[in-house]
């Protein structure tokens, strides 16, 4: 069954809400008519979208990692090594170069002062919330 629209002039006697109503209704069983096929094609947009997604994101992970260890490579031959964590308490990801034979750190990126000026920074927002509150 298939919908047109038309040109008439509302019936005097019929109230505005029941034409809007008439109009929504319209328009949802035009919505509803659409077909399967398409429907289906864009379910398929969608996955072939994550898909592609997933593949680019894979590869960066691949292309990092592949750096790391050139990066550790280059590193090994001056005796120290690269290191990448994740601080919770900041949420910040932290890159570590460190001497090999001591594994005392050499450098830090964020530095400690900075990580510790960030937990600081969320502890006094904390606060200031709880009190507001």
């Amino acid at each position: 069954m298939e919908i047109t629209q038309t040109n008439r002039v509302p019936e005097p006697g019929v109230p505005r809400q029941a034409r809007l109503d008439d109009v929504a209704i319209t328009q949802r069983v035009a919505e509803m008519q659409r077909s399967d096929a398409q429907r289906a094609n864009e379910r398929a947009n969608q996955e072939a979208q994550s898909a592609s997604a997933q593949a680019v994101s894979r590869a960066r992970v691949e292309e990092f990692k592949e750096s790391l260890r050139s990066a550790n490579e280059r590193l090994a031959a001056k005796g120290r090594e690269i290191n990448i964590g994740y601080d919770k308490s900041s949420a910040t990801v932290v890159v570590t170069v460190s001497d090999r034979e001591t594994g005392e750190t050499v450098r830090q990126i964020p530095p400690e002062a900075a990580m510790r000026i960030t937990r600081n920074i969320d502890q006094l927002t904390g606060i200031l919330i709880d009190q507001k509150a």
